[in-house]
């Protein structure tokens, strides 16, 4: 995106186009090659959300884990004293032990459903491995092709969800950008 003060209502943007290298394609004097920049940043972002998830899902395991044993040996000991026992004549000991046993089902629920959550970040991570994949080659900026469109054209990122929502090419890239831009649109006048 181009437009340093675009409204957050306004209907259009004003973008320079960006496409991944291809081995056969040179890059055009009209545009900027990026390297694999763009790579990089994908690639950081992808392997902070890895080792996130990793260490999630990890302490999700092992939580969910301790709450099944947890909850399957005070289960046995209760079943054990209920034994003895009427329902209704259950020490009060007895029946507070049985309230903790679901206060704790409560909380492995919680725990279950962040597993829940943590494997939909999965899903979001795929999703940026695969715009990696894409990138892997470099990115070129199409600056001859500079447009104005809609924002609803924009396919991502459409929000902070987006594969590339946070990332923003290097102050020097965005330079490079200018001074091509620079270089195709601006007319200096030569006074004599």
């Amino acid at each position: 995106m181009l437009d340093n003060k675009n409204e957050h209502n306004s209907p259009v943007l004003t973008v320079v186009p960006l496409t991944s290298i291809k081995d056969s394609r040179q890059v055009h004097n009209n545009s900027i090659n990026l390297g694999n920049e763009i790579y990089r940043l994908l690639k950081l972002k992808y392997d902070t959300i890895s080792k996130a998830l990793q260490e999630e899902a990890n302490e999700i395991s092992d939580m969910i884990d301790l709450f099944d044993s947890l909850l399957a040996s005070t289960e046995t000991a209760l079943n054990t004293c209920k034994e003895g026992h009427e329902k209704n004549s259950l020490p009060e000991r007895l029946q507070g032990t049985a309230k903790y046993l679901d206060e704790a089902s409560r909380v492995q629920r919680i725990w279950i459903k962040k597993a829940d959550h943590n494997v939909a970040e999965q899903v979001y991570l795929d999703k940026i491995g695969t715009e990696i994949s894409r990138t892997k080659e470099g990115s070129i900026a199409l600056v001859n092709r500079i447009t104005t469109i809609s924002k609803m054209r924009i396919y991502d990122p459409r929000s902070l969800t987006g594969v590339l929502a946070g990332v923003s090419l290097s102050e020097d890239s965005m330079d490079k950008i200018n001074k091509k831009m620079k270089e195709l649109y601006v007319f200096e006048r030569k006074f004599s």
